[in-house]
């Protein structure tokens, strides 16, 4: 699990990883999901005994317009970085994902509970067909009656990456303040969607002043 590239990891994702190396070794199709019965049982196990040590949290998937929880997939985050890097010996250092760990550790420590969102629109494809879309909001963050939707992005280096960060926060109209915390040093300001940015540095040295409705 530390040696995932992300810092956030889906149950399923560790499963695959060794779905893959058991397809690799050629293993017989009933004896594979045999075993992958058997994986799914390990796994689960493992990773309950890791959040029961507080070395990772789980943040369930939060169906924003529908309002209701979705069982899967859900994310992990690691409680102490430092642990998750002395682990793996520094060996691998993904800005991004660590900044999403970070912030997520910041929100749990400032009494905040926090999901991750989903946006579900419906559309008419070009033959009059419904299509639905899902887009993701990195974190839904309750506390009492406040809400708050925050989107982490490391670097919005290009216009397609900026349009990609705040697609999901442009479909949520219900009034609560929407956030992207990125990784460039730029000032704090508003755009005219209403969509707060706020740099990591500013974010982590003051997070009330940028959070709190």
């Amino acid at each position: 699990m530390c040696m995932s590239k992300k810092s956030c990891t889906f149950a399923v994702e560790i499963f695959a990883e060794i779905h893959t190396f058991l397809e690799s070794k050629s293993f017989l199709l009933c004896k594979l999901i045999e075993i992958n019965i058997c994986i799914i049982e390990t796994v689960t196990k493992y990773l309950s005994y890791l959040e029961d040590a507080f070395m990772i949290e789980r943040s369930i998937r939060y169906d924003i317009k529908g309002r209701k929880y979705i069982e899967t997939p859900y994310k992990f985050y690691f409680e102490d970085l430092g642990l998750r890097n002395a682990r793996i010996g520094f060996r691998q250092y993904e800005e991004g994902h660590l900044m999403e760990n970070l912030i997520y550790n910041e929100l749990r420590m400032l009494g905040y509970t926090v999901d991750v969102g989903q946006v579900v629109v419906e559309k008419k494809d070009e033959d009059g067909k419904r299509k639905r879309q899902t887009f993701e909001v990195d974190f839904v963050c309750n506390k009492g009656y406040s809400r708050v939707y925050i989107q982490s992005a490391y670097k919005l280096q290009n216009e397609d990456k900026y349009r990609q960060e705040i697609n999901s926060l442009t479909r949520l109209s219900d009034g609560f303040r929407r956030v992207v915390i990125s990784g460039m040093l730029e000032p704090t300001h508003m755009d005219n969607k209403g969509i707060y940015y706020v740099n990591v540095y500013d974010f982590l040295r003051n997070p009330a002043a940028y959070i709190d409705n």
